[in-house]
């Protein structure tokens, strides 16, 4: 694991596929490309934070360009307390892979 968590740890992720194989922890995607039709509708409704709570994610994972990181804050709307990982990666170039902690 990347990072220390809990063993029942719920990752949300933007880009799931590496993630979610390697990761001993569950993953769930939250771009909508494999999601179901009601998952389509929470998008269409910008609801993805209130779908983490109800899904106990407490944790979100994507790839970024740096300059695009925030410290705290929000992420892509869904609010966050903490920047648990931060590595830098090289594809896409100029990229870095973070995770962070979910708010209320």
């Amino acid at each position: 694991m990347l990072f220390r968590s809990p063993e029942d740890a719920v990752i949300g992720a933007l880009n799931a596929g590496i993630l979610g194989f390697y990761c001993e922890r569950t993953v769930i995607n939250l771009d909508g490309l494999v999601n179901d039709f009601e998952f389509l509708e929470i998008l269409k409704k910008n609801n993805v934070h209130k779908y983490m709570i109800d899904n106990n994610i407490g944790y979100i994972a994507d790839y970024l360009l740096k300059s695009r990181v925030v410290p705290t804050g929000t992420f892509k709307g869904i609010p966050v307390t903490e920047t648990i990982y931060a590595q830098p990666f090289d594809y896409p170039a100029n990229s870095i892979f973070l995770i962070y902690a979910v708010g209320p």
